[in-house]
């Protein structure tokens, strides 16, 4: 779970309910350079659950990509897990949405990675600013092009996938700190084959945009310039 300045996001009363539910959860945390308190609250969440808990503390921010790359690495050296999962530590997507994509992976025997899809239906509740949905989905006509595939949210932070999958997806530094999704479906289809075979889009039955992004505007302008350094990589 990446962490840079999530003080006042952090809900550590569903963070105690979940953990206390769920002895056989492991969690994560890396604390990616905050400049805030994130690392307190991070600390009184582990004081209650050190058994399931971990923090890794970056002196440095290296972005969300590679701040992920760094928590599935201890998750990989330490722990034993058959799936591992990241999600977004403002919990945009509820523990609950985890655990049901977790249960549609271990029940398909093909797919490697089940991702969240923030596609609004009349059976859901998908709460997300406007503007940053019209943005989402011109960035995501693009990603298309470049994946040669039909998926239609890259960016949700609600993924889960195999061991074999992220050994093989996290060997490498990412090259985006914020397109870094895109990179894990090239090498995805780099090290398995098809995306349609070996990797499941499920619609999100509830998501909410928490409070501003730590994205800032300016990156729209270099936004194409690490979709095109991606589509180079391959």
């Amino acid at each position: 779970m990446p962490c840079y300045n999530e003080e006042k996001k952090l809900s550590l009363t569903e963070y105690n309910l979940f953990l206390s539910q769920h002895k056989n959860v492991f969690l994560c945390f890396v604390n990616d350079g905050s400049a805030d308190k994130t690392i307190d609250a991070l600390t009184e969440i582990n004081r209650a659950f050190p058994n399931n808990t971990y923090i890794l503390n970056l002196k440095k921010n290296v972005g969300k990509g590679n701040a992920v790359r760094e928590g599935v690495l201890y998750v990989l050296n330490n722990i034993s897990s058959n799936n591992i999962a990241y999600l977004d530590a403002d919990l945009a997507t509820p523990f609950s949405e985890i655990l049901r994509l977790n249960n549609i992976l271990k029940n398909n025997s093909s797919a490697n990675l089940v991702f969240g899809s923030r596609v609004l239906t009349l059976n859901n509740s998908i709460q997300r600013k406007k503007y940053r949905h019209l943005i989402g989905r011109v960035v995501a006509s693009f990603i298309s092009v470049i994946l040669k595939s039909k998926i239609y949210d890259t960016q949700c932070g609600a993924k889960v996938m195999t061991k074999p999958c992220a050994e093989a997806v996290f060997k490498q530094l990412f090259l985006s700190r914020w397109l870094f999704d895109v990179e894990i479906f090239m090498r995805i289809k780099k090290a398995f084959g098809k995306l349609d075979i070996f990797t499941h889009e499920e619609p999100l039955k509830l998501w909410e945009d928490k409070g501003k992004s730590s994205v800032k505007w300016s990156y729209g302008l270099f936004v194409w310039w690490d979709l095109f350094k991606i589509h180079l990589r391959g």
